[in-house]
């Protein structure tokens, strides 16, 4: 979906593991994370690493994630489960569960993308406007 509400989000390399790897998520809400980490929780083992994988295909829309030679990796549960590290795996669904931060991005490419806020479309006309109709009030 876009419509402009993403996280874009970091993972700093973690020697003879896995390459950094930048990607962007929709958030969840209180409701969705709990929802999912209870499901998740019902699981364990190759059932527990496909419901892991497709909850990265569900939430994150974009990434940079490579396989073991340096190759992108395509967006499928197949791929991500046969081409990325495991640890890797765990940390961008911590981070898309919002069970743990991202790392800071030494790019300061992580950030939460929204879509223009009233602030943004209207400038700085809106608080003043407010602070004028206010004080004419009282």
């Amino acid at each position: 979906m876009d419509d402009g509400y993403t996280h874009k989000s970091y993972l700093k390399a973690t020697p003879r593991l896995h390459d950094e790897c930048r990607f962007e998520h929709r958030p969840l809400t209180y409701s969705e994370q709990r929802q999912i980490r209870d499901k998740i929780s019902a699981f364990s083992g190759a059932a527990y690493a496909k419901v892991v994988a497709e909850l990265i295909v569900r939430f994150v829309t974009k990434w940079d994630a490579k396989d073991r030679k340096g190759q992108p990796v395509p967006l499928k549960v197949a791929n991500i489960n046969a081409d990325v590290e495991p640890v890797l795996i765990e940390a961008i669904a911590s981070v898309v569960l919002r069970v743990s931060a991202p790392d800071a991005d030494p790019l300061g490419e992580s950030e939460v993308s929204i879509a223009p806020s009233l602030d943004a479309v209207l400038g700085d006309a809106l608080p003043v406007d407010l602070r004028e109709a206010d004080d004419a009030k009282n």
